[in-house]
């Protein structure tokens, strides 16, 4: 037995070879921009589901180009990610933290959540365009982006039904950051709504699951704090990642992690994460 747990440990600590720990998963998230020092980066992090205990690794900045990411796909090895300045999708190498532009041509200004399927991007965006001359609207879209051909295969546009769903609730506008893709049906949280006093109202409590079956709302099984919005989720093994970032008018940040199923129930507490930052992304890394 003792060579056998010596030669185990050799395989993962010295080959990297990888065994899959039901009780543990590791993630990475990355801010928007620091709050101290107007760039963003990127923590890997790991969960232990028995203990319940949260563990920042290590961490990295992303530089030189001073990216403000949007959202971190975790994609063979690398990350991709939007700026939410320039609308550019970039490349990020974990290992030798250089920083890309991965495409020239296209552009996904207004991007605000992102997501992938085998080869897929898709990108959530909504454009703002006038109406009459003191009038606007938004139209919201599902961009499909075929990561390894770099162009856009298709447009979804969703502005019909979430504008049917904005007037039942008498709102104007709603703030989407995260999406995700799982078994063919597509998972949206509002951050907040925009009411035509234009005050904000949060979302604490629930999020959309698409499917050809319809629409459904599923509510979350404990209310989260107050203030708190989504930013990011990341669907993997049937448990659905959350970070939610409180975000005060004098630009203070906490930002808090939590798990629940795909029925949104909490299978953890909400978790304090961080003080001072504000988030924008979390990627699962998969297990092998």
């Amino acid at each position: 037995m003792k060579y056998i747990i010596t030669f185990i440990l050799f395989l993962q600590l010295v080959l990297g070879f990888p065994f899959k720990n039901n009780n543990t998963v590791n993630f990475y998230t990355v801010t928007d921009d620091d709050n101290r020092a107007n760039f963003s980066f990127v923590n890997y992090n790991s969960f232990n589901f028995k203990t319940n205990e949260l563990k920042i690794l290590s961490n990295f900045s992303v530089l030189p180009n001073q990216l403000s990411c949007l959202r971190l796909l975790h994609h063979k090895n690398k990350f991709y990610s939007v700026d939410d300045t320039t609308g550019f999708l970039y490349e990020i190498n974990p290992k030798n933290k250089n920083i890309k532009k991965y495409d020239q041509y296209n552009n996904f200004h207004k991007g605000e959540g992102m997501t992938k399927v085998d080869n897929d991007f898709y990108i959530f965006n909504y454009t703002k365009f006038s109406k009459k001359i003191n009038e606007s609207e938004f139209r919201y879209n599902l961009v499909k982006y075929n990561f390894k051909n770099k162009k856009v295969d298709k447009v979804y546009n969703l502005t019909d039904w979430i504008n049917l769903y904005l007037d039942k609730l008498n709102y104007k506008f709603v703030d989407i950051n995260a999406i995700d893709i799982n078994q063919d049906k597509l998972y949206l949280v509002p951050r907040y709504y925009h009411n035509f006093k234009n005050k904000i109202k949060y979302n604490n409590n629930h999020f959309y699951v698409i499917s050809y079956d319809g629409i459904q709302k599923i509510k979350l099984s404990e209310k989260m704090p107050k203030k708190y919005g989504i930013v990011d989720m990341d669907i993997y093994d049937d448990k659905i990642y959350f970070i939610a970032t409180l975000e005060t008018k004098d630009h203070k940040f906490n930002t808090m992690f939590f798990i629940t199923d795909l029925q949104g129930n909490l299978l953890t507490k909400y978790i304090e994460y961080d003080k001072y930052n504000k988030y924008e992304g979390i990627s699962v890394v998969p297990s092998k």
